[in-house]
């Protein structure tokens, strides 16, 4: 999610990022990461006065560059999540509601530039209803959604300059219950980018594969994720974003999902975040409307 805080800045730097990513970095307007008077680790956590502005991967779906302060922990959750989509083919209306209740990121920082999350979805259900000659018919099933591994590396702009990039490499387990997750380990790689184009606006933009498990489960197939966002600070404590999100499986790209997403975000404190939004499905394979509720917490 775009942070529109000011981030510190920074006077000194290791020459190895003086190669390809440095003179990238330069015509971008960034600052390179500062090297430390010493590491920063679990064990020697960074003093709370030196912390980072709150930067989060939520509410929307382009995730931020910016990685969690050493030795810091941050909670990124849902307090409630609602999907709904109805389609009708081969003279059947499908409708689907799935609801997760409190699905979380824990992050940690291990680095000055690292962090590790573990994703979890505690309690989810979702609901199936066909309708076809008159008859109905509707299925239930509950329990505990897949949990998700990952870990995120800001090659530049974690500390200042006025863009940042990041790789995010994560893999999804198969830890939900039967039919509300995949059953196959899913590994991932997601590039989050932001541009700061003015002191109240801010670009993000993010691409990304996914080795996602065929609906057989007997193999994988790639599928491809791209969005862009574009946050404002509107006062303060208040900013709003407005995304498009797609996603792609290149076998059958006439099926592609897209998504137009907007929220709202009210910074509670330096530490505390509030956040509302609602992603509206644009193309009929994706999902008709996406309401939810969250809050993001540092210590």
């Amino acid at each position: 999610m775009l942070d529109m805080a000011n981030k510190p800045a920074s006077a000194c730097y290791p020459a190895a990022l003086l190669g390809p990513l440095g003179v990238c970095g330069a015509v971008l307007g960034l600052n390179p990461a500062p090297l430390l008077a010493e590491p920063r680790t679990p064990w020697n956590p960074t003093p709370r006065a030196q912390l980072r502005a709150l930067a989060t991967d939520r509410p929307d779906k382009t995730e931020t560059p910016f990685t969690v302060d050493a030795g810091h922990v941050q909670v990124e959750m849902d307090l409630v999540r609602y999907e709904h989509d109805r389609t009708i083919s081969g003279g059947a209306r499908f409708t689907r509601e799935d609801r997760a209740y409190g699905p979380m990121l824990v992050k940690l920082g291990l680095l000055h530039h690292l962090d590790f999350a573990v994703g979890i979805e505690p309690y989810r259900e979702a609901r199936e209803e066909v309708h076809m000659g008159g008859e109905r018919r509707e299925t239930w099933r509950r329990g505990m959604g897949p949990m998700t591994l990952r870990t995120k590396l800001n090659l530049w702009g974690n500390d200042a300059g006025r863009s940042a990039l990041a790789l995010l490499p994560g893999v999804q387990l198969p830890t939900a219950q039967e039919g509300l997750g995949s059953e196959v380990v899913e590994p991932a790689l997601g590039v989050p980018f932001s541009l700061e184009l003015t002191d109240r606006l801010e670009l993000g933009a993010q691409t990304g594969a996914l080795w996602v498990g065929d609906a057989d489960g007997r193999g994988h197939h790639f599928e491809v994720v791209n969005s862009i966002t574009l946050g404002l600070a509107l006062s303060r404590r208040f900013s709003g974003y407005v995304e498009f999100w797609t996603l792609l499986d290149p076998e059958t790209a006439d099926a592609w999902q897209g998504t137009f997403d907007f929220g709202l975000n009210y910074l509670v404190n330096d530490h505390f975040k509030l956040d509302l939004g609602l992603n509206v499905g644009v193309t009929e394979s994706a999902p008709d409307w996406n309401p939810f509720l969250g809050l993001s917490w540092r210590r």
